[in-house]
């Protein structure tokens, strides 16, 4: 009889331990399944925060690449041209147009990095599944992204200090708040077209480097928009 009621209580208690065991692990299983749904919530958020601003950069490289697109058109045209083409070819309306488009390279690209800058604070990129897109935002943000603001500071003061001074003083050509030019002094334009010649060869080299990393930063920008869009609805 002893042996008997020791057996049953053994086979209760292991039973009550089995349903212990069974009880953690239901526990942690829902736990962890409120953590995986947590974390994919974070994650979509992460994803649709920095595709909100890498949107309106890729918005933003429309424009400017389109500037800096025609403002090496026209730099190339006075390079390789001689004063006569084009006053002979050519209307002042017309020229001053072309010096209008030949300064809007100076007109920069100014990365968003607020969220990226947030996400980044908070380690949020870790929360990441994809490694790609991971490896791909930091390439972007911290390496392209400040490679082009260097050879962009150095841009602009050849056009600040340099080539805009240049048309001011010399040609008479303006632009004001408003993006507004006057009509040049046909003249004054002649009288120093070799002078702008120089300048256009001085900044050119500059500019095509920067509109050459610009393109690829667009593409970049373009390509990343279109992996996370694909990311984001898997989770």
């Amino acid at each position: 009889m002893e042996q008997n009621k020791t057996g049953k209580y053994l086979k209760y208690a292991l039973g009550e331990i089995v349903l212990v065991m069974l009880g953690i692990l239901l526990a942690l299983q829902v736990n962890n399944w409120n953590e995986a749904r947590k974390t994919n919530k974070i994650e979509k958020q992460i994803f649709e925060n920095l595709l909100s601003s890498l949107k309106k950069d890729s918005t933003e490289l429309v424009r400017i690449v389109d500037f800096q697109v025609k403002s090496a058109r026209q730099h190339n045209r006075i390079i390789n041209s001689t004063v006569s083409e084009f006053t002979s070819a050519i209307s002042e309306d017309s020229i001053s147009n072309i010096l209008h488009e030949l300064c809007n390279g100076r007109y920069s690209f100014f990365p968003k990095y607020g969220i990226y800058n947030s996400i980044v604070s908070s380690k949020g990129l870790d929360i990441l599944h994809s490694e790609t897109i991971r490896s791909k935002l930091i390439d972007l943000y911290d390496y392209e992204y400040k490679r082009y603001e260097s050879i962009d500071k150095v841009l602009d003061e050849r056009f600040d200090a340099i080539l805009v001074p240049f048309l001011n003083k010399e040609i008479g050509f303006y632009i004001n708040s408003n993006f507004e030019h006057n009509k040049i002094d046909i003249k004054n334009f002649e009288a120093n077209f070799y002078e702008l010649q120089l300048q256009c060869k001085y900044i050119t080299g500059q500019s095509t480097s920067s509109l050459t990393l610009l393109q690829s930063i667009q593409s970049n920008v373009n390509e990343l928009i279109t992996e996370m869009g694909v990311e984001k609805r898997k989770l």
